[in-house]
């Protein structure tokens, strides 16, 4: 299991019908789903869950009005994942053996902003970007980045336009995929006692030399 416990960014308006994002395995996956109020996600439960998430992609700005994310995609919510083909047979030692690890694509869900129609040209152009930058942080004035993740080798796979709209928001909402050949996140840890940093751990893959990256 990719950093332990499987999340998900959770950040994700009401819509009229679930979004179909269904990877075949996810990294951050969390069962809470609920709404935006001034800044905090409300899960089912009503419990506040303050962070924001932002997608950096070179030259295609979002509309991100905060100052550390300026001009950068806000996103609503994110699945992104790996799989491994072990094999039932045991070896010599008595354990499965393992195959090539599989990287699922990147899905995030955003409101139509500035960056829809480029995220479109990309796509069915196939545009190569070296790479993109994804940052979580906790909500407030004082935003703390406790979890980057960075894309390397990267495609628009797909995108699709939702025209039933974000509740919240009234916008249609646009679900972007993305293909990558690396992966790497940095968890930085916030100390109890004064809200600085803890330390990090990284970790990452090389998908396209099949080895760790970091």
């Amino acid at each position: 299991m990719w950093l332990g416990d499987r999340l998900r960014c959770g950040l994700s308006s009401p819509i009229s019908k679930p979004h179909n994002l269904q990877p075949q395995a996810a990294y951050f996956k969390s069962s809470a789903r609920g709404k935006i109020h001034s800044g905090f996600f409300t899960n089912m439960e009503g419990i506040n869950m303050a962070f924001d998430a932002y997608l950096k992609i070179e030259g295609i700005p979002g509309e991100a009005l905060d100052a550390q994310f300026k001009d950068w995609i806000e996103m609503e919510d994110f699945d992104v994942g790996a799989s491994q083909s072990a094999s039932a047979t045991a070896t010599s030692a008595g354990g499965a053996t393992g195959g090539r690890a599989r990287m699922s694509d990147l899905f995030f869900r955003k409101n139509v902003d500035k960056s829809t129609p480029k995220l479109h040209e990309a796509c069915c152009s196939g545009k190569h970007f070296k790479e993109v930058t994804i940052a979580v942080n906790r909500a407030g004035t004082n935003k703390f980045k406790y979890l980057e993740i960075t894309l390397e080798e990267v495609i628009i796979s797909s995108v699709s336009l939702n025209g039933n709209g974000n509740v919240e928001s009234g916008f249609p909402t646009e679900t972007v995929r993305l293909n990558y050949g690396r992966m790497k996140m940095t968890y930085t840890q916030q100390k109890r006692a004064d809200g600085q940093s803890g330390g990090q751990v990284v970790g990452g893959w090389d998908g396209i030399a099949n080895k760790v990256y970091a």
